[in-house]
């Protein structure tokens, strides 16, 4: 497999596949969705009762079993103790106030590292937890979870024969390069004007009103994400909206005219976005990747 510069960062490839695992899709397996697991939470601060705070990668719940699986991705070979002693602090009661269940009295959770495969037995080594390794070809599972049904479910290992990694769940993260979130948002911007072609007050693409906006069209899970990261996303979005607009000041003038765009001019901003889009995604391999 080739990696190039538009190839989001190990971190964030972890967060896509886990939140796959909850997802019905054909083309990854939706094992953790078969026993009941949906995302309720991505990248939400928490508090627990000890005056720790936590920020997960992800919580998936399921409300069949009463359960939370509390997930740090883990890009790197190590733990960070301290971060791992302000989880052991976590408490089910902690999650309360964040997850829907039917008895949140009864809720239990597991903390759980997701990791790459070169990295699984070295992290393994330093830790207890539960962790589910994506590799390239299986997903498999170190330490047992305190719910059986996911031993059963993860223990064997999955094989992805057949399958394709989701990458658009969670398509960039705010530390992943711009040039990995410029087509995103060069398409999230289209649908934006297309969809608000009619609408008399428009609001400039480059504020940030338009820029929320256009997280709900980039994140499909967009109502996961906690409110402050909704915020910094926005907020990314907005830069690179405004160097895309620097950079093609024709495009600029036609998304911020006030008048309302015309067929042709609809379809010469499809072509510009195209082309850009076009330009952004044929990259030469970086060899950092692969080492």
């Amino acid at each position: 497999m080739n990696y190039y510069k538009t190839t989001s960062t190990e971190h964030t490839r972890l967060i896509n596949c886990f939140i796959g695992l909850c997802k019905n899709h054909k083309h990854w397996p939706a094992s953790l969705h078969k026993i009941g697991y949906v995302i309720q939470l991505i990248e939400q601060s928490i508090s627990t009762k000890s005056n720790k705070r936590i920020t997960p990668d992800v919580v998936a719940v399921s409300n069949k079993m009463l359960h939370a699986l509390v997930v740090d991705c883990k890009s790197g070979a190590s733990i960070n103790v301290e971060q791992e002693g302000r989880y052991d602090t976590l408490q089910a009661s902690d999650l309360a106030d964040f997850v829907t269940v039917y008895d949140k009295n009864r809720l239990v959770h597991s903390i759980c590292y997701a990791v790459s495969e070169k990295n699984g037995d070295k992290i393994s080594n330093q830790t207890q937890k539960p962790i589910i390794e994506f590799g390239r070809r299986y997903v498999y599972q170190y330490n047992r979870f305190n719910k059986p049904e996911l031993d059963n479910v993860l223990k064997n290992g999955i094989n992805l024969d057949g399958y394709r990694e989701p990458t658009s769940y969670y398509p960039f993260a705010p530390s992943d390069g711009d040039i990995v979130a410029k087509p995103y948002v060069l398409r999230a911007m289209l649908s934006y004007v297309v969809a608000r072609r009619g609408v008399s007050k428009r609001h400039p693409i480059d504020d940030m009103k338009a820029s929320r906006d256009l997280v709900k069209m980039v994140y499909p899970v967009h109502r996961e994400i906690a409110r402050a990261h909704v915020n910094t996303l926005a907020t990314k979005i907005n830069k690179i909206t405004k160097d895309i607009l620097k950079e093609k000041p024709e495009l600029k003038e036609m998304l911020q005219s006030t008048t309302e765009l015309n067929v042709k001019t609809l379809n010469r901003i499809q072509v510009i976005c195209e082309n850009m889009i076009a330009k952004y995604e044929t990259q030469e391999p970086l060899d950092s990747y692969l080492k």
